[in-house]
């Protein structure tokens, strides 16, 4: 999926910006710990905090300051909508992913920056230990079900608490209006489970 496609929200704020993007659910690869597991993830929003120092925005690379995920069971429609924290490790509690091994290779346009970003971010090897049981199930049991039914994902419990207005207030960005209009999804049926690989 083209990440412009996926774009619901940018904000900018003199040489500092924040970009969510919004992917339908899908199963994907991911590595965890030491090894390869196929995990249904529900509706997914990336919210990606950048800075492009510089007089001019056309001629500066962006630079990545904060990454963070936050799931849904239906597709968010308004700022003021409530999130769940992921259950990826790290990301449960709607905190910043560390950056690892990442190599922050400057960009000049937001697309190459955000196609960079999301093909590094899955394509990182997350811990394996959870501080908690994610929705009741273990890591085995979400890779078993996910092969058996993807669609189970999104009937899940999750606890959807947290206002994305709220997430962002959280990460500095108390200036973006709580009426800001989200544009509109542009990608694949949301209704769909998509896989990918990794």
């Amino acid at each position: 999926m083209n990440v412009r496609e996926a774009m619901r929200f940018h904000y900018k704020e003199k040489t500092a910006g924040i970009i969510i993007l919004e992917y339908p659910p899908s199963a994907r690869h991911i590595f965890m710990g030491n090894k390869w597991t196929y995990l249904a993830l529900p509706y997914q929003y990336m919210l990606l905090s950048y800075r492009r120092p510089g007089p001019g925005w056309l001629f500066f690379p962006m630079w990545l300051l904060d990454i963070r995920l936050a799931w849904r069971k239906s597709p968010l429609k308004q700022l003021t909508d409530p999130l769940a924290g992921c259950g990826l490790p790290m990301g449960q509690h709607f905190s910043s992913f560390c950056h690892g091994n990442f190599k922050n290779i400057p960009h000049l346009t937001v697309g190459g920056w955000l196609n960079y970003i999301v093909g590094w971010f899955w394509a990182s090897s997350f811990y394996a230990a959870y501080e908690s049981p994610v929705a009741g199930m273990s890591i085995d049991q979400w890779h078993k079900w996910s092969k058996e039914d993807p669609a189970f994902i999104l009937r899940m419990g999750w606890q959807e608490t947290k206002p994305l207005k709220e997430i962002l207030d959280n990460m500095g960005w108390t200036e973006v209006p709580a009426s800001s209009k989200l544009y509109p999804y542009r990608g694949p049926d949301h209704d769909k489970i998509h896989c990918h690989q990794p």
